[in-house]
């Protein structure tokens, strides 16, 4: 696993042995991420961009 994209109290959970699926998650979220449609998301059904960063 590499570094995490976001530091979040949000977690997905996954079974132990279901790693290509955790995969799949992360990576749609890296590039949703990246490309801004995650962002995009979030303020059209959560009426603000809540993908930065947690503190």
């Amino acid at each position: 696993m590499g570094e995490p994209i976001n530091n979040s109290k949000t977690y997905y959970l996954y079974r132990k042995d279901d790693v290509e699926l955790q995969k799949a998650v992360d990576g749609a979220l890296k590039t949703l991420k990246e490309n801004g449609k995650l962002a995009e998301l979030s303020e059209k059904w959560l009426g603000g961009d809540f993908t930065g960063d947690e503190e």
